[in-house]
């Protein structure tokens, strides 16, 4: 498992009251497929699917030839996006990542966080090389789950990336920057023999975890001590 922890001073699990206990208690990490967060509806624009989840490449019409039956296509105008069919049930755990960078200068978390769920779960300091101690230990003698491609990263930031630009290799730690401010750190693993979610339990997390309200949290400014 690769991760990217030196830069990382806190993770944030917001979550709605009913499912604190399954999270603090048994550590359970409800993973849902990609394919569910880039097809789900809500009226709400902060909690609507991302229909750009899981592309390999994002290209600029001007930076690829399309052809077909021998002949190249002319008049492609915008993006053309492309995406590998077995993603969709690539299982993902999403937190928000504040870094070390994000406190150099105090900031407020994004508002649309409130949308999340009205409890924030943190875990900070040394919790947090805790937490992927126990991640680490849940994971790595079961044959069930796998890394999701050769580099064995199966953890980490997300990257933004401009729509506007070309992008030629992308992955499940590429997001496009309208998303910036989720701060996002995810997990992302396959599980072959299920489909849909996957209930992923680490064991009781309230030694290192805490809980506070969410917007307790967004009300607070955020900066080094």
């Amino acid at each position: 498992m690769s991760l990217e922890l030196s830069n990382v001073a806190c993770l944030i699990k917001f979550i709605d009251s009913k499912y604190v206990s399954s999270f603090v208690d048994e550590g359970l990490l409800y993973m849902n497929t990609l394919g569910y967060f880039r097809t789900y509806e809500d009226e709400n624009l902060a909690l609507r699917a991302d229909e750009h989840e899981g592309l390999s490449a994002s290209l600029r019409a001007g930076d690829v030839d399309i052809i077909k039956d021998g002949r190249k296509l002319d008049g492609i105008i915008g993006k053309v996006d492309s995406r590998e069919i077995h993603v969709d049930e690539f299982k993902l755990y999403c937190m928000t990542a504040i870094t070390f960078d994000d406190l150099a200068f105090p900031f407020f978390l994004d508002q649309s966080f409130k949308n999340f769920g009205d409890k924030a779960v943190i875990i900070e300091g040394r919790h947090l090389a805790h937490f992927f101690e126990r991640l680490i230990a849940r994971v790595a003698n079961d044959e069930t789950i796998y890394a999701i491609d050769s580099s064995l990263k199966s953890a980490g930031l997300i990257q933004y990336v401009e729509r506007g630009e070309s992008h030629f290799k992308l992955t499940p730690f590429h997001k496009f920057s309208n998303y910036k401010w989720q701060k996002e750190f995810r997990l992302v693993y396959e599980v072959p023999q299920i489909q849909g979610a996957y209930e992923l339990r680490l064991g009781a997390l309230n030694d290192i975890a805490g809980v506070i309200d969410t917007k307790e949290l967004l009300s607070t400014l955020l900066r080094l001590k």
